[in-house]
């Protein structure tokens, strides 16, 4: 059992470090100064900002920098990430009016889905994994 947990432990973990990226080296341009941009966000508890001391989340987090760098004046967040949804619930979301026509507009869209879809198999055969 101990090494179950350690096993599916250690799979999120690489599973969540393929989600970063990071430019570096000479070939990383610096963004151009902008009035204001809007940030559309969809996807699940992660996207939401679930688990951030603040409530603002990794969206939030890049708005701010963006501020506080110069790169631009203004932002405008419209997050409807939603702890607990699922693929399947996205997709839903994806049919909504309002939600299509703020993801149009936006400058930028930030998503994140999958760890609930993941952990609701993970929990389903927890008993029947093997090594």
């Amino acid at each position: 059992m101990k090494l179950r947990m350690f096993s599916l432990i250690a799979g999120l973990a690489l599973l969540l470090s393929a989600c970063s990226v990071q430019r570096t080296g000479s070939d990383a341009e610096e963004p151009k100064t902008k009035d204001h941009i809007v940030i559309a966000a969809v996807g699940d508890s992660l996207t939401e900002g679930v688990g951030d001391p603040d409530g603002s989340g990794y969206v939030g987090k890049t708005a701010e920098s963006l501020k506080k760098k110069g790169h631009v004046k203004t932002v405008d967040i419209k997050n409807y990430a939603v702890q607990g949804d699922k693929t399947s619930d996205l997709l839903k979301k994806l049919d909504n009016k309002k939600v299509q026509k703020s993801l149009r507009s936006a400058d930028y869209i930030f998503f994140t889905i999958g760890g609930n879809d993941l952990m609701k198999v993970l929990r389903q055969n927890m008993m029947q994994l093997t090594v």
